[in-house]
């Protein structure tokens, strides 16, 4: 399967996850490992598939490795098959099938370090698809079994991210802390630049959606304008405004029927549409601002300058 328009914004996601993740490891591609040219090299199935693999054509790479995998059945065989399909479809963006087979390689492999690595891929997997709280339920059962400093900083690095994209900022700068505690990697400013944009991420002055209510149920519009566009509160306020001149003339003329209808066919509808919307845009603003956020932090965490 080649990379295609559909699937660019989860690869972008994806990017980054792995971008971060080498600055651990030292190698951009630690956790999408296939094709690794020192596993199998002479199996002309793995040698197709590599080439495919270079080629963009994940597809045809997949057939391979399953055809390696229809063959080839020892513990050491059917945790790099599996791994490798998980890679390739995680490439696709198929979260499903790559998070089907990593499960499949974690139940395979006997070796705990494997098992660890494994599940650290399975947590990547949840990040890039989404599924923040698979993630940090798999990273919670996970902190334990850490073996290594490197898988320790590992974890509380995609703990962080998960944190991150769902917006938990205090302690995604606990887990970056433990992540940057002596890591050469990472310079002192770059550390510094991640703990002020986390600081001013939780700090962020959210918009109060109940009080763009009450305000737009005060004044037409007015809860709109507070929240930031101006433009849909003008229109809100000359509509209700419009609407109401309109009840109160029949109020006036003694045309009660006309009023009644203008009132609950009209004025109720536009009325309560302007409070509901002055919520809306509140929540709206409010989940912008936070992405924005997010968007910052993970590029200052891959040296996006």
């Amino acid at each position: 399967m080649r990379i295609s328009s559909e699937t660019f914004a989860g690869k972008i996601k994806l990017l980054i996850i792995l971008f971060f993740t080498s600055a651990v490891l030292r190698a951009l591609a630690s956790e999408i490992s296939f094709p690794d040219p020192n596993e199998y090299p002479d199996d002309k199935a793995l040698v197709l598939a590599r080439r495919f693999h270079r080629a963009g054509c994940y597809e045809e790479a997949i057939t391979e490795v399953k055809r390696f995998l229809f063959f080839h059945r020892k513990e050491k065989e059917t945790v790099y098959a599996h791994t490798a399909l998980a890679d390739l479809y995680m490439l696709c963006c198929d979260w499903n099938e790559a998070e089907y087979h990593i499960t499949l390689a974690i139940n395979a492999a006997a070796d705990s370090a494997a098992v660890i690595e494994s599940r650290i891929k399975r947590v990547t997997i949840f990040i890039a698809s989404g599924s923040y709280i698979l993630a940090e339920k798999e990273l919670t059962s996970l902190s334990p079994l850490a073996e290594t400093e490197t898988q320790k900083k590992r974890i509380a690095f995609f703990s962080a991210v998960a944190d991150i994209y769902t917006g938990k900022w205090k302690h995604a700068k606990e887990m970056l802390g433990r992540y940057f505690e002596d890591n050469t990697h990472v310079s002192d400013d770059d550390k510094k630049k991640v703990n002020r944009l986390l600081d001013a991420a939780e700090n962020q002055k959210e918009i109060p959606i109940l009080a763009a209510a009450f305000l737009s149920a005060l004044i037409p519009g007015s809860g709109q304008i507070y929240a930031g566009d101006f433009f849909h509160g003008i229109h809100a306020f000359i509509l209700n405004a419009s609407v109401m001149a309109v009840f109160v003339m029949n109020i006036v003329e003694g045309n009660y029927a006309d009023a009644a209808m203008v009132f609950f066919f009209l004025l109720n509808r536009f009325y309560s549409g302007n409070i509901y919307h002055a919520k809306r845009i509140a929540g709206e603003k409010n989940v912008k601002n936070a992405n924005n956020y997010k968007d910052i932090i993970l590029h200052a965490l891959a040296g996006d300058r």
